[in-house]
This record gives C-alpha cells, sequence and structure tokens, in this order.
C-alpha cells in the first residue's frame, strides 16, 4: 500500500495549525481575546478559520502549550 499520498495531507494540517495558532496569538496580543475570556465555540472558530476540528485543536494545544 502506498502511504505516499498521505504526505500532503499531514504537512497541509501542520501548517494549518500554525496559522490558527498564529491568528489566535494576534488576535489575544492585538487585545481582541483577553486573558479569562472565554474563546468563541470549536465550531465556530473552525467556520472562521476555514479549517478541521483537528487542525483547530493542534493549534489550541500549541498555544497551551506555549502559554
Amino acid at each position: 500500500m502506498n502511504r505516499g499520498s498521505d504526505i500532503p495531507n499531514v504537512t497541509r494540517q501542520v501548517l494549518l495549525s500554525e496559522g490558527v495558532e498564529l491568528a489566535l496569538e494576534k488576535r489575544i496580543l492585538s487585545g481582541e481575546l483577553e486573558e479569562g475570556q472565554r474563546l468563541p465555540s470549536e465550531g465556530k472558530l473552525c467556520e472562521e478559520y476555514g479549517v478541521s476540528r483537528t487542525a483547530l485543536r493542534e493549534a489550541l494545544r500549541q498555544r497551551v502549550a506555549e502559554g
């Protein structure tokens, strides 16, 4: 079985999550999202950024890990 076709999907997923992470960071730094404020729902964020829940969750994991 050729798994080579899976590589672009994985790479794209990583790039999407990094893009979402950067966008969230920008919203935090600009004051649009304040400390202690709840984030919009996963569904709303996925719709806003045009990404899957998997990409969004990875971005959120990275934001939490980085503080």
